[in-house]
C-alpha cells in the first residue's frame, strides 16, 4: 500500500476512536461541530466512514441545530455508473473540511433523464452543488464504432462530450443558482496500439484526451479524477471485477481516498480551503537542532540526501506563498538563534521576508497557533501545521481540533510529498492578489505598529491617507469578487456563496449592482477588500450580501460604503433600503451590524428560513456616517 493510497497525510486513528463516535451521539454540547471534524481527521477506511456517517445521521435526527457550526451543502451526483455506495463515505469525509454534506445520487446511467426531466428529484429540490461524474468504459468504445470510426473513438467521444454539454446546458438554464461541477475521465488501461495510442485520433486514448480537453474548457470547477487514477497507478484503480458485477468506476479500496479528493474541490468552492501554514523549524524546514548544533551544522541545501530532501520542502512552501498561502513560523527556540538560518545560511530558501508571523518562543505551540490566527483575523479552522515531533502534532491536534495537523514520516524526503498530497490549499480560482498575500500582510503588520504611536483612533485612521476606489463588477474584478463572497466568514452578512455562473446571472440582470471596493493607504494597497450585492425592487434597494476582509476591519470601510449606497438610493430614488442578516458560526463580528448603522429589524416573514433577519432604514436617516476615507466612485 503506497503513500497516497493510505493517507499517509493523516494520523493512524486512535484505539478508542469508534468508542468515541459512538459517545457523541448522544451529546448536546456547543463543540459537538468540532468533535466531529476532530473524528474525521484520522485515516479512515470504508467501515470507518460508514460508522461516523451512520452517528452523524443520528445527530442529525436528534437535533440538526447541532450541527450549525458546520457549512450545509446538498449535493447531486449524476454519474455513469453505480454511485449509491459512495453517499456515506463521501458524508463522513467531509466533516473533515468542516462541512456537514447530504447526498443524492441519480439512478443508474440516468443523468440526462435527471437533467431535463422537471419531475426529477434534481430539478424539484434546491441543491448547492451538481456534480457531473461521468465515465466511459471500452465496451461502450466498441458499440460505438461505424465507418467514420471503425475503433469506436472518435464516435464515443462526440456522443460524450453532447452528452455533457446537455446536461449543463439544461442545468445552466433550469438549476442557476446551483455550481455545476464536472469530473475528468481517467486513462484506458489497455492500449489497442501501443505506444502509438495517443497519436490515433480514434483510439480510446485519444477519445479520452478528446473529452477531457472539452471538461477543462468549459469554465466550471474540475474534479481531476484522472490525475488521481494516475498517482496511484491506472492498473490499480481499475477492478474489472468490480465493474463487470457492480459497475462500479473504480476499485473500492481506493473510496477513502477518493472521498478525500472529491471534498477537497467543495471545500475550495466554499472558502473551506486552508489560508495559513504554521511551520516548525528544527528536523522541519532543516535538519538538526540549530540551539544545540549551531546553524554552520544544520543540513539545508546541496550534497546530502536530507539537505536536498528539506531544500525540496522549502520549495513546495515557497511555491505555496507564491500562490497566495500565508506563511508562519511556531518553533520552540530563542528567537534570535532561531533567525540564524535565514540570516548566515545563504542555501536557505526561505528568507525571514517570506514569512508574515515569526513567533519563536518556549511557550506551547498551542497557544502560539491561536495567536497566529488572532494576529492575522483568521479562524483556526483556516491553519495546516507541519511539525516533524508527534508529541507536538497531538498536543496541537486535542487542543486545537479544528486546526489540520499533517502527520509526517520519520524520512524527510517524503516531506514536500506530504504537504501537498492532503489537499489543503486546493483552490477553484487563482488571482493577482493572492500571489501578493504576505506583503499584504506585513503591510497589516506595519498598520498595527503605526497604531501604536497614536493616542485616538481618530488620529491613527487620519494618518493612513486611505482612499477607497468604489466600481461595479468587471471582468477584470470578476474573479476576485467571487473569490472573495466565498472565503469571506467573519463579515459576512448572509454567509450566501455564488457561483461564477450565479454571478455572472447577476451581471446580466439589470435589477442588481454588485459594487467592488479597493482600499489604498500610505502603506500599500489591500486590493479588493468588499463586496455588496445590490437589488433593485421599486422603490426598495435589498443589500442581498456584503462581505469585507477581515484585514480591514476598524478603519471605516462599512460606513463609506453605507454612505455611497445612501448616495446611490438617493439617485435612484429609493424609498427604503434594505439589508439582510443571517446569523453563522462565524460571522458574530456584525450580528448588530445594522443597528449600529441605524436600521430597524423589520417583523416581515421574508423566508422560510427564520435565522434571516431583515432591516429596513430610510435614506434620509442614513448615509453621513463618520469616516476618514477618501472616496473615488465610478458609479454615478
Amino acid at each position: 500500500m503506497n503513500k497516497i493510497e493510505n493517507q499517509e497525510w493523516l494520523p493512524i486513528k486512535e484505539n478508542n476512536w469508534r468508542e468515541n463516535v459512538a459517545s457523541i451521539t448522544s451529546s448536546v454540547e456547543n463543540n459537538l461541530a468540532e468533535q466531529l471534524i476532530h473524528l474525521a481527521q484520522y485515516r479512515l477506511n470504508e467501515t470507518d466512514l460508514n460508522y461516523l456517517c451512520k452517528c452523524l445521521n443520528k445527530i442529525r435526527k436528534i437535533s440538526n441545530a447541532t450541527l450549525r457550526n458546520l457549512l450545509s451543502l446538498k449535493i447531486f451526483i449524476i454519474g455513469d455508473h453505480t454511485l449509491n455506495h459512495i453517499i456515506s463515505s463521501l458524508e463522513a469525509t467531509a466533516l473533515r473540511r468542516g462541512i456537514n454534506l447530504t447526498v443524492s445520487v441519480a439512478s443508474f446511467n440516468q443523468g440526462v433523464q435527471a437533467a431535463i426531466d422537471p419531475n426529477s428529484e434534481l430539478r424539484a429540490a434546491d441543491f448547492d452543488i451538481i456534480w457531473v461524474f461521468s465515465n466511459i468504459h471500452e465496451q461502450q468504445l466498441c458499440n460505438n464504432s461505424n465507418n467514420n470510426s471503425p475503433f469506436g473513438g472518435r464516435s464515443a467521444a462526440k456522443q460524450m462530450i453532447e452528452k455533457i454539454n446537455l446536461i449543463i446546458t439544461t442545468l445552466s438554464k433550469e438549476k442557476p443558482k446551483a455550481t455545476c461541477v464536472l469530473t475528468t475521465l481517467n486513462a484506458p488501461l489497455g492500449r489497442t496500439f501501443g505506444s502509438m495510442e495517443e497519436i490515433l485520433g480514434d483510439s480510446k486514448a485519444a477519445a479520452i484526451r478528446t473529452i477531457n480537453d472539452y471538461i477543462r474548457t468549459q469554465s466550471m470547477p474540475c474534479i481531476d479524477i484522472e490525475y488521481l487514477a494516475a498517482t496511484v497507478g491506472i492498473a490499480n484503480w481499475y477492478d474489472r471485477k468490480y465493474y463487470d458485477v457492480a459497475k462500479y468506476p473504480f476499485s473500492p479500496k481506493y473510496l477513502p481516498l477518493f472521498c478525500d479528493y472529491v471534498v477537497r474541490m467543495f471545500a475550495a468552492l466554499y472558502g473551506k480551503n486552508k489560508k495559513c501554514l504554521v511551520l516548525d523549524l528544527d528536523n522541519t524546514l532543516w535538519g538538526g537542532v540549530v540551539g544545540d548544533d549551531g546553524y554552520e551544522h544544520i543540513e539545508i541545501g546541496n550534497g546530502t540526501p536530507k539537505g536536498e530532501a528539506f531544500l525540496r520542502l522549502q520549495q513546495t512552501i515557497l511555491d505555496l506563498k507564491q500562490r497566495g498561502v500565508i506563511l508562519a513560523v511556531c518553533s520552540k527556540n530563542n528567537h534570535q538563534v532561531a533567525l540564524l538560518p535565514f540570516k548566515k545560511r545563504p542555501e536557505m530558501l526561505l528568507t525571514e521576508d517570506d514569512i508574515s508571523i515569526f513567533i519563536s518562543n518556549w511557550h506551547d505551540k498551542a497557544t502560539n497557533i491561536k495567536g497566529i490566527a488572532e494576529t492575522l483575523s483568521i479562524g483556526l479552522d483556516s491553519i495546516v501545521f507541519l511539525d516533524d515531533n508527534p508529541a507536538e502534532r497531538e498536543i496541537v491536534r486535542q487542543k486545537l481540533p479544528t486546526v489540520s495537523v499533517i502527520e509526517l514520516p520519520d524520512d524527510p524526503s517524503q516531506y514536500a510529498d506530504i504537504l501537498l498530497m492532503g489537499g489543503w490549499f486546493d483552490i477553484c480560482s487563482f488571482t493577482n492578489e493572492d500571489s501578493n498575500k504576505t506583503h499584504q500582510y506585513k503591510e497589516n503588520e506595519q498598520r498595527i505598529n503605526a497604531s501604536k504611536e497614536h493616542v485616538t483612533i481618530d488620529s491613527y485612521l487620519k494618518s493612513l491617507s486611505m482612499t477607497l476606489q468604489i466600481d461595479t463588477i468587471s471582468d477584470k474584478t470578476f474573479q476576485r469578487t467571487v473569490q472573495l463572497i466565498n472565503k469571506t466568514n467573519q463579515f459576512n452578512m448572509t454567509a450566501q456563496r455564488y457561483s461564477e455562473a450565479q454571478i455572472s446571472e447577476l451581471m446580466r440582470d439589470d435589477r442588481y449592482t454588485i459594487i467592488v471596493a479597493s482600499l489604498h493607504d500610505k502603506f500599500g494597497s489591500n486590493g479588493i477588500i468588499s463586496v455588496v450585492i445590490c437589488k433593485h425592487e421599486g422603490k426598495t434597494l435589498i443589500i442581498e450580501n456584503w462581505v469585507m476582509s477581515c484585514r480591514v476591519l476598524k478603519r471605516g470601510v462599512e460606513y463609506a460604503l453605507i454612505n455611497e449606497i445612501t448616495r446611490l438610493a438617493n439617485t435612484m430614488n429609493i424609498e427604503n433600503i434594505t439589508g439582510y442578516f443571517k446569523a453563522t458560526s462565524r460571522n458574530d463580528l456584525v450580528s448588530t451590524f445594522y443597528n449600529d448603522m441605524g436600521f430597524i429589524m423589520s417583523s416581515a416573514e421574508i423566508t422560510a428560513d427564520r435565522n434571516i433577519q431583515e432591516w429596513v432604514s430610510i435614506p434620509a436617516q442614513i448615509g453621513s456616517l463618520k469616516h476618514f476615507i477618501n472616496i473615488n466612485s465610478s458609479i454615478k
